[in-house]
């Protein structure tokens, strides 16, 4: 299913992108949501349901790469954070 991808930290949510199925992508967290680190999640908010899905809370600061990988399955997803 195609979603939109936002990261989240404390009170605020920003889109980084669109999602359709059977794609992959990669793009820079916006700077300032990752300046001075912290904690943060990703949300996929599903096109054409109600349904969303949230990665666990991860440490962020410049230079931190992240993979996201959702499956159909969604149980099966991954988060992996270096």
């Amino acid at each position: 299913m195609d979603a939109t991808i936002y990261l989240v930290r404390g009170g605020e949510r920003r889109r980084v992108m669109e999602l359709t199925s059977l794609r992959s992508d990669s793009i820079p967290f916006p700077e300032d949501m990752v300046r001075g680190g912290g904690t943060v999640r990703l949300l996929a908010d599903f096109v054409g349901t109600t349904s969303d899905y949230w990665s666990m809370t991860f440490q962020v600061r410049p230079g931190v790469l992240v993979w996201w990988t959702l499956e159909e399955r969604i149980s099966q997803s991954s988060l992996w954070v270096h």
